[in-house]
C-alpha cells in the first residue's frame, strides 16, 4: 500500500507555517501537498512538494487541492466574524469528504478547560466549537487539536503591552489571576507535523476521533507575566482592572480591535477568570520528547530579539 498524502492549508501564518517546516523533516517531499489562497505567495519548499490553489470561500477550489490525499490539516480560518468563519470551514470538510480525504486534523483553540468540555464563554472560541461538532458529525476520521495559547502572543491578552514603549501599567479586565497554560507557537507547530505523521504511518494512531489539548507545562497568569517583565525590562510593571464595559469601550481597545471585536475580546478575561485556559496537559511534552518551553524562556528570547533588532535599527539610524 502506498503511503498516505498528506494536504496542509494555512502554511503562509504563522502556526501553519511551522507545521510546514518540521514536517518537512519528517515525511518525503513528494506525500506533501500545499494548498493556498494565492499559490504566487507559496514559501520556499523542497522539489517535490506540490502546491496548489485553495479557496476555502470556493469549495470546488478545496476539493480540486484536496484530491489524492488522504489526510488533511485544516488550519481554522483567520477571522473574527463566527458565520463567515464556521461557514468556509464547513466547506472545507464537506470538500475534503467529496475529495477522499479520510481523517482530518483541525486546529483548535485552547479554551473551554480539559478537552472532553465544549462549553466556553469566550467569543473566540465559538466557531471553534461549532467547527468541531459539525468535524464529528462528517462522518470522517478526525482529531482535534485545541492548540495552546501562544507564548508570543503575551502582548494581546496583556493590554497590548509594548516592551519597547515606557508603559508601566497594563489595564486589562479582571481575570480573577486564573491561569494561561502558554505554549512556544512553534512548538505547536512541530508537535502537530508530527501527529500527522503518526496518523499518516500508523493504521492504530491513538489520537484518531479524539479531542487533544496541547499545552505548555505549566499555568501563569496575566500578573505573573507582568512580573516576569517587571525583571527583564528592569521596571515595575502593575496591572490594573477594570469592568469588562470599560475595557471594551476604551481608546486602546477601540484602536487595536474596533468597537465589534473589542467586545467580543473583552470575553476572553471571563474565560480566564473561569480557569478556561489553566488547564494543564502533558501531551505536548510526549509528543515532542521534551519539556515544553515555559514561560519565562520564551518571555526572555522575545525581550531579546527586540532589544537585538532595536540594537539594529539604532545603528543604521545614526
Amino acid at each position: 500500500m502506498s503511503a498516505s498524502r498528506i494536504v496542509l492549508t494555512g502554511s503562509t501564518g504563522g502556526l501553519g507555517s511551522s507545521v510546514l517546516k518540521h514536517i518537512q523533516s519528517l515525511i518525503d517531499p513528494s506525500r506533501l501537498i500545499i494548498s493556498l489562497y494565492n499559490p504566487s505567495k507559496a514559501p520556499n519548499v523542497p522539489e517535490g512538494v506540490e502546491v496548489r490553489k485553495g479557496d476555502y470561500s470556493d469549495a470546488s477550489s478545496l476539493e480540486d487541492a484536496f484530491k489524492g490525499a488522504q489526510i488533511l490539516l485544516l488550519v481554522s480560518y483567520p477571522s473574527i466574524a463566527h458565520e463567515l468563519r464556521v461557514k468556509n470551514h464547513i466547506n472545507a470538510i464537506d470538500a475534503a469528504k467529496r475529495a477522499g480525504i479520510t481523517h482530518i486534523f483541525y486546529t483548535s483553540l485552547a479554551f473551554a478547560g480539559p478537552p472532553t468540555s465544549s462549553e466556553s464563554v469566550a467569543a473566540v472560541m465559538r466557531a471553534h466549537i461549532d467547527t468541531e461538532a459539525y468535524l464529528k458529525d462528517s462522518g470522517l476520521n478526525f482529531t482535534i487539536i485545541r492548540e495552546g495559547i501562544y507564548s508570543e502572543s503575551y502582548p494581546l491578552y496583556l493590554g497590548f503591552f509594548d516592551p519597547t514603549s515606557s508603559s508601566t501599567e497594563v489595564t486589562i479586565p479582571d481575570d480573577g489571576d486564573g491561569g494561561i497554560a502558554w505554549a512556544s507557537r512553534d512548538e505547536l507547530g512541530e508537535a502537530t507535523a508530527k501527529l500527522i505523521v503518526q496518523a499518516a504511518d500508523d493504521t492504530s494512531f491513538q489520537y484518531r476521533n479524539k479531542t487533544v489539548l496541547l499545552t505548555g507545562p505549566e499555568a501563569v497568569p496575566l500578573n505573573a507575566v507582568a512580573s516576569i517583565l517587571s525583571r527583564l525590562l528592569d521596571r515595575n510593571i502593575t496591572v490594573k482592572h477594570v469592568e469588562v464595559d470599560e475595557y471594551a469601550t476604551s481608546s486602546k481597545a477601540l484602536s487595536k480591535l474596533g468597537p465589534e471585536f473589542a467586545k467580543l475580546w473583552a470575553t476572553t478575561y471571563i474565560a480566564l477568570k473561569q480557569g478556561e485556559c489553566a488547564v494543564v496537559d502533558p501531551l505536548l511534552g510526549l509528543v515532542l520528547g521534551r519539556r515544553p518551553k515555559e514561560m519565562h524562556a520564551v518571555l526572555e528570547q522575545l525581550i531579546l530579539d527586540t532589544r537585538s533588532a532595536q540594537g539594529s535599527i539604532d545603528q543604521y539610524a545614526k
